[in-house]
């Protein structure tokens, strides 16, 4: 997105605004770690509470094996307040739910991330079922860049470079109702446009920070997880996402 455009969008938006937009994107699951109205910021290590959906689809994402250490947990910042996983156990599960079975075109997929390393894979969102040959959607990273996951496969990919260690990024994925995909980087299209024709096939599972397979191949998230956010539905259109997720990110990235 142009940074003057993106200005534009953000000029006057308050906080309780965030809501009102990912309503109108057609929002259907939005995590984030300050709630919309600036309130309710998350207890500190050891993490035990959900973390509530905004939405009212109610899809609160329980945390799994937070311990309380300083890498696992609350961050701790009342100004960019964040979940910060360990990249070893730590992960969000959502219980399945029919809000969240997405099978057709359109879908985005957001978050607003800042890796505390560069392992070579690690899964932001995923819905999905113990192999990697049967994940619905989602968004991992690896090598620097963002990739997009429909039916099983990596679809595209965001430029080298665009996700680095200590930065926060807004980033996501958009599947839109001419089949076409595209990655984003705080608002921007990143590398090439990649089309998916067909439909996704029901999986089971949902987890925010890892990929829900066997034991030993999870490939867990390590870093912070600011906003995680679904879209669909006819109101998802890139205009209306990316709009929205740049109000939805915008405390976190200034």
């Amino acid at each position: 997105m142009n940074p003057t455009i993106r200005n534009v969008i953000l000029s006057g938006v308050q906080e309780t605004d965030k809501f009102k937009l990912a309503i109108a994107a057609g929002n259907v699951l939005y995590l984030d770690s300050r709630k919309a109205d600036g309130t309710g910021l998350p207890s500190n290590s050891p993490l035990t509470d959900p973390w509530a959906d905004l939405n009212p689809n109610s899809n609160n994402a329980t945390p799994v094996n937070f311990a309380g250490t300083t890498s696992s947990g609350y961050n701790g910042s009342t100004s960019k307040p964040a979940f910060t996983l360990d990249g070893t156990d730590d992960c969000f599960n959502i219980s399945d739910d029919s809000s969240l079975d997405m099978t057709v075109a359109p879908l985005a997929v957001f978050s607003t991330i800042r890796l505390n390393a560069i392992p070579q894979t690690g899964y932001i969102f995923c819905k999905g079922y113990q192999a990697f040959d049967q994940v619905q959607y989602g968004i991992t990273y690896g090598f620097a860049r963002v990739y997009a996951v429909l039916e099983n496969d990596i679809v595209t990919e965001s430029i080298s470079g665009t996700v680095n260690a200590s930065q926060i990024v807004n980033v996501g994925m958009i599947w839109a109702a001419d089949g076409s995909i595209r990655t984003y980087i705080n608002g921007t299209q990143s590398g090439s446009t990649a089309n998916l024709g067909t439909g996704l096939t029901t999986r089971p599972n949902v987890r925010i920070g890892c990929r829900p397979l066997s034991v030993g191949n999870e490939s867990y998230f390590k870093g912070e997880i600011f906003t995680s956010t679904v879209y669909s539905g006819v109101n998802c259109t890139a205009v209306n996402v990316l709009k929205a997720e740049a109000a939805i990110s915008k405390r976190y990235l200034l």
